[in-house]
């Protein structure tokens, strides 16, 4: 059954949302999505006691967003979702983030949350009554919710961690993970898997790095996420010992395309990637740009299309 999408959280852009592109910062945008899965599938009868109750856990392992536009200081936002499928281990979920006084899309979001064993992390089956009520509020996915860049259907190709480092893709050093940082019964929050990519300390190829560059003209650029996909494969412990990895595969007149990995360095498997679509984006103006042609030709030098 076909269901309209439906309201399911409200909220207001704070100032403490806004990073240095002047509006408000992807995470925020993320943050948003998140309650409003959350508040769907308390509905649907998998709240977090719920699940505590069941010695189960949610485990959000799929995300896919994409951004429209920008929202500044002070708007006031809106999410709407529903169902879009039901699957034999969990749930994939579709929002809208709109701000209605502009009558303006602002971000689409697909999350894929899979039920878990909490110990173990083993899958569990959706309890009967839950997967019947999934697939009562069930929505169609609107063609403007879908990708235009990343596929949606195919992962990045899965490097081995020695062609990772042989291609000279890292990005960070070797950490482990402490134990303050895995509070879930000693596993990495499932939420916050992104941060195993961009945490920790850069390798010195990547400290010269600026989210803000000048242009000859004296304007500012930065990068703006168009669209960005997370997968997570397992979620690590404690004392696990991480690295990640990323590389351009794409770069065109505006945009780059970029995938990440982050590895066990020890069992040497993948923990969890992401593919990210950016645009060069001029400060001032508040539109995009061609890419610098300096910026572009440390890209294309770094680009790696092969792993596209």
């Amino acid at each position: 059954m076909t269901t309209e999408l439906q309201t399911l959280h409200e909220a207001t852009v704070g100032p403490d949302e806004i990073d240095h592109l002047g509006h408000m910062n992807v995470r925020f945008y993320a943050e948003k999505a998140l309650r409003a899965s959350r508040a769907l599938t308390r509905q649907l009868g998998l709240s977090a006691d719920r699940c505590s109750e069941d010695g189960t856990v949610l485990e959000l392992g799929d995300t896919f967003t994409r951004h429209y536009r920008e929202q500044m200081k002070g708007a006031q936002l809106v999410v709407r979702g529903g169902v879009l499928d039901v699957r034999a281990d969990g749930l994939r979920l579709y929002h809208e983030l709109s701000n209605p006084a502009r009558g303006e899309r602002a971000a689409t979001f697909v999350h894929h949350f899979r039920l878990r064993d909490l110990e173990s992390r083993e899958p569990r089956p959706l309890p009967e009554m839950v997967a019947v009520e999934a697939a009562r509020r069930q929505v169609e996915w609107p063609a403007h919710g879908r990708p235009r860049t990343v596929d949606l259907g195919r992962e990045p190709r899965a490097l081995s961690l020695q062609e990772a480092r042989d291609r000279g893709l890292a990005m960070r050093e070797v950490r482990e993970l402490r134990e303050d940082e895995c509070p879930d019964a000693g596993f990495f929050p499932a939420i916050r898997y992104p941060e195993l990519i961009w945490g920790g300390i850069p390798l010195p190829s990547q400290k010269g790095w600026a989210p803000l560059q000048s242009l000859p003209d004296g304007r500012t650029f930065g990068w703006a996420i168009l669209e960005a996909r997370g997968m997570l494969r397992r979620l690590p412990r404690a004392g696990t010992r991480i690295q990640s990895f990323g590389v351009e595969v794409e770069v065109g007149r505006k945009t780059s395309y970029r995938h990440s990995w982050v590895f066990d360095v020890d069992r040497g498997d993948i923990l969890c990637m992401s593919s990210t679509v950016d645009i060069a984006f001029d400060i001032e103006g508040r539109r995009s740009i061609e890419i610098p042609a300096e910026s572009r030709a440390r890209l294309e030098a770094r680009c790696q299309p092969d792993l596209l």
